[in-house]
């Protein structure tokens, strides 16, 4: 006999979570107007400090600071550049209590996020995550030639991200307290941003 499910219609599939990865909402790319050639030396700058973060490791500071000039030496030949003083200026950021500790040994660079918050799927990667006992620190690198001096001078689509990737750090560690952290590469300047003005940009 048949079986009466066989001759009864499907019934409508529901709609999948939304993807959605967080770095698509960032405008660092955008919204500038054509650059000079001022601006874009700034652009370069920004790219090598980004770069110099990322290959930080918790390694004692004296031999980071001769690996990065000798690395900066390479990569700008024709010293366009004043290599002391963007390796002074990192240095002056890895030294500093308050931000050392995102680029301490402990510390997970690069690292893919993945969560369902809601009906939204967040996708992404961190460039740098620390996890402590009781909190999760964040940290993404900024190369745009705008520095806000505070959270409030933050643009919305980086607002935007940061909020989904804490709302996706959220999901996965319940029980830590999350904290954001955006680093500037042409300060370099770092902003904790708080929980009152990432709320309201977090996935519903």
């Amino acid at each position: 006999e048949t079986p009466a499910w066989l001759l009864q219609p499907a019934p409508p599939e529901g709609n999948p979570p939304r993807p959605l990865a967080p770095s698509n909402l960032d405008d660092d790319l955008y919204g500038d107007a054509p650059a000079s050639d001022a601006l874009r030396l700034a652009a370069f700058r920004g790219k090598l400090v980004h770069a110099l973060f990322e290959q930080y490791d918790g390694r004692d500071l004296a031999q980071f600071r001769g690996d990065a000039l000798a690395w900066l030496a390479r990569n700008d030949r024709e010293a366009k550049l004043d290599h002391g003083q963007m390796v002074g200026q990192i240095s002056a950021v890895l030294e500093n209590p308050d931000w050392n500790s995102p680029f301490s040994k402990a510390v997970r660079a690069e690292v893919p996020l993945a969560a369902l918050v809601g009906a939204t799927v967040i996708t992404g990667r961190v460039d740098r995550l620390l996890i402590e006992a009781h909190r999760v620190r964040l940290v993404d690198f900024k190369t745009g030639r705008k520095v806000p001096q505070s959270e409030s001078e933050v643009p919305l689509p980086q607002l935007r991200q940061m909020a989904h990737y804490v709302a996706a750090l959220e999901a996965i560690f319940p029980s830590k307290q999350i904290e954001a952290n955006l680093l500037y590469t042409a300060g370099p300047t770092m902003l904790t941003l708080s929980a009152a003005i990432l709320a309201p940009h977090k996935p519903a």
